[in-house]
């Protein structure tokens, strides 16, 4: 059945569950995994799931936490964003002048920081952690625990988070780059 929270932005999402993520992050968002602001929070539940398929069943010790990276390739750079925008503001000028100089033109015209050159990475990348802490005892974690303490830091915080849940420290954290 398809819920209302998977058809709602994730930016309305972190705002309406805030109160329910303690250790919300700053920077890096979600929305930019692909290297643009854009609504990726189906592909993120997706890839929660992966990753708790990964880690159903597992025991979870003080020296053996569950620590994943999963890579994002950046289909859309705020490159091709800043430039594709210019281009439209400038109606497309030069249709019957050469690439280059129509290029110039606009760019001209444009913010200075337009063009940067190609982007730096080529993949975003999040970081995943299942731990128990504190001298806790080592716990089994099974699928609703992890999709359900993934999906509350999900849509509690659009740029990650980390907290407890259910014996368990959760943290999910999008970063630039590729995983180290």
């Amino acid at each position: 059945m398809h819920s209302i929270s998977s058809s709602l932005p994730l930016a309305l999402l972190a705002l309406a569950a805030s109160a329910n993520a303690l250790g919300c992050y700053s920077g890096f968002q979600f929305n930019n995994l692909h290297g643009s602001n854009q609504d990726n929070y189906q592909e993120v539940l997706n890839d929660i799931n992966t990753q708790c398929q990964a880690a159903s069943g597992k025991t979870i010790k003080g020296t053996e936490p569950f620590w994943k990276c999963t890579n994002w390739a950046v289909t859309r750079s705020e490159h091709e964003n800043c430039y594709q925008n210019c281009w439209d503001a400038c109606g497309g000028i030069g249709v019957g002048d050469s690439a280059e100089l129509s290029q110039a033109l606009c760019r001209s015209g444009c913010d200075p920081n337009c063009d940067p050159g190609a982007p730096a990475n080529t993949f975003n990348h999040i970081d995943w952690a299942i731990e128990v802490r504190d001298g806790n005892p080592e716990k089994v974690v099974d699928y609703d625990t992890c999709v359900n303490a993934f999906g509350t830091e999900l849509r509690g915080c659009q740029s990650g988070s980390e907290q407890n849940h259910d014996g368990f420290w959760i943290r999910i954290d999008p970063s630039s780059g590729a995983c180290p």
